[in-house]
């Protein structure tokens, strides 16, 4: 009588040699994720390079051209005019001509120019306007943070309004550690940080696509690139000066409430150029602090 003995069937397993990719597998992989991270890096970079070239021909063809040419000569003529008086109207046809001019370019979606800017700060300066002449300087310094004249000219405008509402300077340890703000501007700042980004995105896809530790470690430059890019980018003047106002008519009485016939906040009344914080708005009224303390003013005594 035969035994039959049970048939074993022994289950290969693949070595893990088998189980790792082909070369041939991974330089497809490592080459697909490289085109996919391509991709939006290549468009943001085009994106970048068009609006450096939107900025180069909007500079050669300004709209209101003429218009600035005009507040540049009736600047000039002020310079020239020995009565203060005759002076001081100039001064103000010519800050008027220059508002006109940024309205022009602002009309059509065009970057104002800083010089631009500085010029309407200068004129808005000389005929006494204060408050127009910080929020120009402002402006000018938003789009071109290393403007030296647009800055000392902004320390000169706040240095004539009275102590208890002049603002404290800026921080020294933020401008010492943070030294590249007053280089770039806010918009600047920003594109570094997302072009950090998509950078260390894209090492780190091809660091795990190939396995490769070294490479992942690369990945740590370009994402302090994008930390920093965007701590500075929150921190700069162009950030806060959004939650700022500035009053820009003579003797603004900051009220209790949102109404013409509440009574004073504080008994003096607001100088123009005076900044103040911005807390909240309703149609037609700011609520804004003075000096520790809350109080309401009119949308149209100020600008923002």
């Amino acid at each position: 009588m035969t035994t039959l003995l049970p048939c074993v069937c022994a289950v290969s397993r693949p070595s893990p040699e088998e189980q790792r990719p082909t070369s041939r597998e991974a330089r497809y992989s490592v080459r697909a994720t490289c085109v996919a991270w391509c991709i939006p890096l290549l468009s943001v970079l085009l994106t970048f390079v068009a609006s450096s070239l939107e900025s180069l021909s909007a500079a050669e063809l300004l709209p209101g051209q003429s218009i600035a040419e005009q507040g540049i000569a009736e600047y000039n003529a002020a310079m020239e005019s020995p009565d203060r008086s005759q002076r001081v109207a100039k001064f103000a046809r010519a800050e008027q001509l220059f508002r006109q001019a940024i309205e022009a370019l602002q009309s059509e979606s065009a970057p104002v120019p800083a010089d631009l800017w500085v010029a309407h700060g200068n004129a808005a300066l000389q005929s006494e306007q204060i408050g127009r002449a910080i929020v120009a300087f402002q402006r000018a310094l938003e789009s071109t943070p290393a403007d030296t004249q647009a800055r000392q000219n902004l320390e000169h405008a706040r240095s004539t309004l009275p102590d208890w509402i002049r603002i404290a300077p800026d921080s020294q340890l933020t401008d010492t550690l943070f030294f590249w703000n007053s280089w770039l501007s806010q918009q600047q700042l920003a594109s570094i940080a997302a072009l950090g980004f998509l950078v260390a995105a894209f090492i780190l896809a091809v660091a795990i696509g190939t396995g490769s530790r070294r490479l992942a470690l690369v990945a740590l430059l370009p994402l302090l690139l994008w930390c920093l890019g965007s701590v500075s980018s929150w921190i700069s003047p162009a950030n806060s000066a959004q939650d700022t106002v500035v009053v820009v008519a003579d003797e603004v009485v900051l009220r209790s409430a949102d109404s013409a016939n509440s009574a004073p906040r504080i008994n003096q009344t607001l100088p123009d150029g005076a900044e103040l914080r911005l807390l909240s708005e309703r149609p037609q009224w700011y609520e804004v602090e003075v000096d520790g303390r809350s109080g309401w003013i009119q949308s149209s005594a100020v600008e923002r």
